[in-house]
């Protein structure tokens, strides 16, 4: 064989060489970007191009937690839910909404007036007098820490308003004809009064024990389109430590953010 037929068949097996060690290569890292694609999780593809899980410790999230939620764990932490493990606002009853915006109040729009010409007792629509023997609720004096008899507290109507939007969101107005229950047995309920334009106290008395509080905490915060939803989780412990604490419930909060960037409450659901 002459030299240079030599040459082109080195020339050749070479190149044949290099081109099976790049389809080796190919091949080999082929093999590793299935093998890795096999290993990842479906749902934290999705979680991760859809869902953004939010710190529960961060000011956002415990603002409209507690926007929501008593802060004290009791008997009646949930009471403005009506007893209903599945809260839709658009579905609630009017009362139970004044109620939230009524515990969202700053204490600076807290103050008080004069009873002086103010209705000394009034009848609550709706509400069972019959079985107390009384037929109505007292203006209830020097209701507030250090307020004498002579005065009551009072917030005005515009105040309200404002907390009741945050909540729910704009354009929306209250009726001023229903009362705002302050506690499960409507014990306390706050009246409008189109003299002052605000709201008064009328308190009756009744006499009840609760067997049991609620302990809650937020276990998980996620961001979802134009969602913040929170998780809480529930346990009721009874008073009497010889009865066996409850399972925790989990119950979902579901917040929309409006197009002025504010956030409106939608939903509580029992999960």
């Amino acid at each position: 064989m002459s030299q240079k037929n030599i040459l082109i068949t080195s020339v050749i097996v070479a190149l044949l060489a290099i081109a099976a060690g790049v389809s080796y290569i190919l091949f080999k890292d082929d093999i590793r970007t299935t093998n890795n694609k096999e290993k990842v999780d479906p749902d934290t593809v999705e979680t991760s191009s859809s869902i953004e899980t939010l710190d529960i410790n961060s000011r956002l999230v415990q603002s409209l937690y507690n926007k929501v939620v008593l802060k004290d764990n009791s008997y009646y932490k949930y009471f403005m839910y009506e007893n209903n493990d599945n809260y839709i606002v658009s579905q609630a009853s009017e009362m139970s909404k004044l109620t939230l915006a009524y515990q969202n109040l700053k204490e600076d729009e807290l103050s008080n007036v004069s009873i002086v010409n103010l209705p000394t007792t009034m009848v609550i629509t709706g509400y069972t007098y019959s079985s107390l023997g009384l037929s109505y609720h007292t203006l209830c004096r020097g209701d507030v820490w250090g307020l004498d008899d002579n005065y009551v507290s009072f917030f005005t109507y515009d105040a309200l308003l404002l907390a009741y939007r945050d909540l729910f969101g704009n354009n929306i107005v209250i009726d001023k004809s229903i009362p705002i229950k302050t506690d499960p047995y409507g014990v306390k309920y706050y009246i409008y009064n189109e003299t002052l334009d605000g709201y008064i106290p009328y308190i009756i008395e009744v006499g009840r024990v609760s067997g049991s509080y609620f302990n809650s905490k937020v276990t998980k915060a996620v961001k979802y389109d134009n969602q913040i939803i929170i998780y809480e989780e529930v346990t009721q412990v009874p008073l009497d430590s010889s009865i066996k604490v409850s399972e925790p419930t989990t119950y979902v909060y579901t917040f929309n953010i409006d197009n002025d960037n504010m956030y409106s409450f939608v939903s509580r659901i029992k999960e």
